[in-house]
């Protein structure tokens, strides 16, 4: 694990001025005596996941998304790729060379017949799909003003899936 903490991260975001910030950063790594590693911010599966980033990130900041911030994300870069494609958008063989070494060194045994998912604490009644809906539906009182919970309801509603309890739609409909 110190190794890890021993080196400067570059990733390329595809902003514009890209380059220089990256130029910039192997800079001051390299004035600090510390190596350079490929580790790119990941931050959804697929590019076209950039709009619900977006959203989800405005949702944390409280901001709608018509308002700037520059904690939002700027574009659709942060998804998942090959190590080739990385290897492609970042000019420094050494911080490839490096973050392949970090990963090699990075031991993670998942051994199948070990793991495990823990059982759920359920009352002999329950189901897990009850205890679900239960909680959704019960947040949608604390949540939602009463004039928006029959939108909120309907979305949980459609979220839930056809098994969705009959008897809690109507429950959490009269509240």
């Amino acid at each position: 694990m110190k190794d890890f903490l021993e080196h400067y991260q570059l990733y390329h975001g595809e902003a514009p001025n890209e380059r220089r910030r990256l130029d910039y950063l192997r800079g001051l790594a390299r004035d600090l005596e510390l190596p350079v590693v490929a580790a790119p911010e990941v931050c959804m599966a697929e590019a076209e996941d950039y709009p619900l980033l977006d959203a989800l990130t405005c949702a944390r900041l409280g901001i709608d998304v018509n308002t700037p911030h520059e904690d939002r994300p700027r574009n659709d870069a942060r998804h998942v790729r090959s190590p080739d494609e990385w290897g492609s958008l970042l000019p420094f063989p050494d911080a490839l060379l490096n973050a392949s070494n970090l990963a090699e060194s990075c031991a993670l045994d998942l051994l199948p017949e070990r793991l495990h998912s823990p059982e759920p604490r359920l009352k002999p009644h329950e189901t897990p799909q009850l205890v679900l809906e239960e909680k959704a539906f019960a947040g949608l009182d604390v949540r939602y003003a009463p004039d928006r919970r029959p939108t909120a309801l309907e979305g949980v509603t459609t979220r839930m899936g056809p098994g969705c309890t009959l008897r809690l739609r109507k429950r959490s409909s009269m509240q």
